[in-house]
């Protein structure tokens, strides 16, 4: 499928969801980056800018809403 443009970082500590939504998205022509947990995606945010976040609520190291909070403040 050609590609949307749409820059996306899926972010979970759950290997097998990440896979999913990056097949599903993928499939919509997506560009994904994947991160295991919050302190990673805020790395990988600062660093390349995204169109969309999906960040798990809990994970190790630090959260969804932390990371999404310091996304922001950026």
């Amino acid at each position: 499928m050609k590609e949307n443009g749409h820059r996306v970082l899926i972010t979970d500590d759950e290997e097998s969801l990440r896979f999913v939504l990056r097949e599903i998205l993928s499939r919509e022509g997506c560009q994904v980056d994947e991160a295991e947990d919050g302190r990673e995606a805020v790395d990988k945010a600062l660093a390349n800018g995204y169109d969309l976040y999906l960040l798990d609520m809990k994970m190790p190291r630090l959260s969804g809403l932390d990371a999404l909070r310091e996304i922001r403040a950026a």
